[in-house]
């Protein structure tokens, strides 16, 4: 059984603007990107789509499976509060001295935690029933939540590596126990790991 997290491709938005839950388009490229994914995917056959309600990641979905995809919201992305969409240079700097401090545990205003994040995610992944491959499509935060959540890491280790745009990590559960296959694989080595055995 194979749980696959795929994280949204690169997105089209200033990179000094804060954004979690904020919908923004993706780059123009996008549907050159989606088709190595489709490719990559294909070993997994059949496999269930889970997506979070994000345009930028329904639009993969749609390429994988047309209509024939879920959403739901615990897949969307650290909600951001007051900084959605904002500069980054707007935010007022006490508050991103808190953060920077206990992302961890630090509420954003009006937006939620980083702890609350993994609660949330882990939660759905603890009681959900696995019953085929799965695909989901995400965001960073989720993906080193789970991540953290399978090696039982501190939260504070949840950036100590890379998500990319666009990478692919995979999860493997045998024997009742979730192991990690593949950590961040990004477009550019898919065609590397097309031909390895999983």
């Amino acid at each position: 059984m194979y749980l696959i997290l795929i994280r949204h491709t690169k997105v089209s938005i200033d990179s000094n603007i804060c954004y979690g839950q904020l919908d923004v388009p993706l780059e123009k490229n996008y549907e050159i990107e989606f088709q190595k994914i489709k490719k990559f995917l294909l070993q997994f056959e059949p496999y269930q789509i889970l997506t979070s309600p994000s345009n930028r990641c329904k639009q993969l979905a749609r390429c994988l499976r047309k209509d024939n995809f879920f959403e739901n919201s615990v897949l969307l992305e650290m909600n951001f509060g007051n900084w959605e969409g904002k500069n980054w240079g707007e935010i007022p700097q006490l508050e991103i001295e808190l953060w920077y401090e206990d992302f961890v545990n630090y509420k954003i205003p009006n937006g939620e935690s980083f702890q609350e994040l993994y609660f949330r995610i882990n939660h759905f992944f603890k009681n959900f029933n696995f019953t085929q491959n799965q695909v989901w499509i995400t965001h960073a935060g989720v993906i080193r939540s789970l991540v953290c959540s399978v090696f039982n890491l501190d939260l504070k280790h949840a950036f100590s590596f890379d998500v990319d745009y666009g990478s692919i990590t995979i999860l493997q559960k045998k024997y009742d126990k979730w192991n990690l296959k593949t950590l961040n694989v990004n477009l550019e080595n898919l065609t590397y790991i097309l031909n390895t055995e999983f």
